[in-house]
């Protein structure tokens, strides 16, 4: 009994080094497998992307052939009214975390000054907001804002106009002098503000600058500009950088009186083709949730039709002029909200038959 017992514990012993050496080469040699990684929000470039060893296994998403697209657009300007100014977006990315519909708000330098002097608190819930990209636009003085080059830029050597444009668009702007001074701003500094590459740039720029500067803000990381004027489809692309694709752009701001949200997204539907991939994009500026024409139009531009513009020392004591803006009345202001807040709410509830974009979630559809 006790030979049987030792032989009986030999092979048991034996059986289980087996085991044992066999999970230990299992495991070295096959990983446990992993789920893949979530494919993270598209951001921007911080310079011309290099061509990788393997194709991308990441998909793209399939774009359908017929499709509404519904972009919420708001360009901030308005320097003149910091507390209006900074109220006004805050309600406005209020209403699109109420509803979880993105928006892109495209900021200009001296509203990113503005703002990180008197309301930093903003900037970093504008940069870290789930619904809100943030874009970047030009307004004046700049001189290579379309129609205002009192600097002469065109008669500018590529060597020159490049380091010009280079110094705006890392330096603040001096409002009066038109200058760029020594103080950080410009597209890079709002990129520094918020911790990525704006995704858009403005396309409000005109003369031999218009390429020159593209090629600058696609090097710090831009990906996409845009038109005035003409429609704009999906994949074309400008001076290197995706154009933003539109169908039609609807001003929504310029309605008087009272109307709905649901009509202003009706009757811009029925102007729309009914096949194709549609891109619709509602425009609204700050200010135009309390007054009425641009605070600073006065400061820039003889008259109120943008035709003159003036050249520096410009006074700044213009902006608000009365005779050229007035003020809304809370009866208007309220209108205004009421059509906003509607539209958005319309868009949330309709995902059947419209999807909601901003520019990263729009990026992701280039081909």
């Amino acid at each position: 009994m006790g030979s049987n017992y030792l032989v009986s514990m030999n092979k048991l012993i034996l059986s289980l080094a087996a085991i044992a050496l066999l999970g230990f080469g299992c495991s070295s040699s096959t990983p446990a497998r992993q789920a893949p990684p979530a494919r993270p929000a598209p951001q921007p470039q911080a310079s011309a992307p290099t061509t990788p060893s393997t194709p991308s296994t990441t998909p793209t998403p399939s774009v359908p052939k017929d499709a509404l697209y519904v972009s919420f657009i708001l360009n901030v300007h308005d320097w003149t009214s910091p507390d209006k100014s900074i109220a006004t977006v805050g309600r406005v990315i209020d209403t699109h975390e109420k509803y979880h519909v993105p928006v892109d708000i495209y900021l200009d330098d001296p509203v990113v000054q503005m703002y990180a002097s008197k309301a930093p608190d903003l900037l970093a819930r504008l940069a870290s907001s789930k619904d809100v990209a943030v874009s970047y636009h030009l307004r004046p003085p700049y001189p290579y804002y379309f129609g205002f080059d009192w600097r002469g830029l065109d008669a500018m050597t590529p060597t020159d106009l490049a380091a010009l444009l280079t110094d705006y668009e890392t330096h603040a702007i001096d409002l009066t002098t038109g200058a760029p001074t020594s103080a950080p701003g410009g597209y890079q500094y709002l990129k520094d503000r918020i911790g990525y590459a704006p995704y858009t740039v403005s396309g409000a720029i005109g003369g031999d600058a218009a390429e020159a500067v593209e090629k600058i803000y696609k090097g710090m990381g831009a990906q996409m500009t845009l038109l005035h004027g003409r429609q704009t489809k999906l994949g074309d692309k400008e001076g290197g950088l995706w154009l933003r694709p539109e169908t039609l752009e609807i001003k929504a701001y310029e309605k008087k009186g009272h109307y709905a949200g649901e009509d202003l997204l009706s009757d811009a539907i029925a102007k729309l083709p009914t096949t194709g991939r549609r891109f619709l994009n509602l425009k609204w500026h700050e200010d135009n949730f309390y007054t009425t024409d641009t605070p600073w139009d006065a400061v820039y531009y003889e008259g109120t039709d943008r035709t003159k513009p003036m050249s520096p020392p410009f006074d700044l004591s213009l902006a608000n002029d009365p005779s050229a803006t007035k003020p809304k009345n809370a009866t208007e202001q309220a209108e205004q909200w009421k059509r906003y807040e509607d539209a958005v709410a319309y868009v949330a509830a309709h995902p059947e038959s419209m999807t909601a974009l901003n520019s990263p979630t729009l990026l992701m559809l280039m081909p």
